[in-house]
């Protein structure tokens, strides 16, 4: 952390790294009741995954109002080489591998500003950029998947305070969801085997509008009204 300035302004860098790998084995047999032949299904993997992020977060306290700002940086590998066996009492082998790759970059921007507006009253507003390019390659297929994005997240938020009556907020946030990892890679999981889950490497985020009335007071009692409207990015 430093601090510049004559008003204590401060500034904040902030680094962070982490690597996993992640070696996976599973076998799974169903035994029919009737005369069909036992099944299994056979699988083991391996995952490495990697993710980097760096920020630089300011805190500007000025008389007509408390800024805050930054940007970020966030570079995530996923890497994963996975093989399958589906085998029965014959002897019958059918073998599937898949080699996927896929790497998300993300660079963004955020400023807030907020101030005590008079009469009980506090509001907060900030827009935030985010920009980014995903990666899928399947290996095995020879496959390329690729997109880039860029969206501003603004945000509101008002509150009025008072001791005897209690207080009322009222807010309105955008919002992004990702797809998670495992939702993106193709290859088949089996959780039985007759049953599987695979992943999209062409999943879109979802982006969420989100409002919110709520009030505190009067002996604890609390009430929120909440909305959140989902659509894809």
């Amino acid at each position: 952390d430093w601090t510049f300035g004559t008003k204590g302004e401060a500034m904040q860098l902030t680094y962070n790294y982490f690597n996993r790998h992640s070696p996976t084995l599973s076998d799974i047999t169903t035994a029919y009741s009737d005369s069909q032949e036992d099944y299994g299904v056979s699988e083991n993997g391996k995952t490495n995954y990697r993710f980097h992020s760096g920020k630089a977060d300011f805190k500007l306290p000025y008389s007509w109002a408390q800024l805050e700002a930054g940007i970020a940086y966030t570079d995530i590998l996923n890497s994963s080489d996975n093989f399958l066996n589906q085998t029965t009492e014959s002897s019958s082998t059918k073998t599937e591998s898949n080699a996927f790759d896929y790497s998300e970059r993300i660079a963004a921007a955020y400023l807030t500003a907020s101030r005590n507006l008079g009469a009980g009253f506090w509001g907060k507003v900030g827009l935030r950029y985010e920009y980014t390019f995903t990666k899928g390659i399947q290996r095995s297929m020879d496959k390329v998947d690729r997109d880039k994005y860029g969206h501003l997240f603004p945000s509101i938020n008002l509150s009025w305070n008072k001791d005897r009556i209690g207080s009322f907020n009222i807010s309105y946030s955008l919002g992004m969801g990702r797809p998670n990892l495992w939702e993106l890679n193709p290859f088949k999981y089996y959780s039985t085997t007759d049953e599987y889950a695979a992943g999209n490497p062409a999943l879109k985020p979802t982006i969420y509008n989100n409002a919110e009335i709520n009030y505190y007071g009067l002996g604890g009692l609390y009430a929120v009204l909440y909305i959140s409207l989902a659509s894809d990015a």
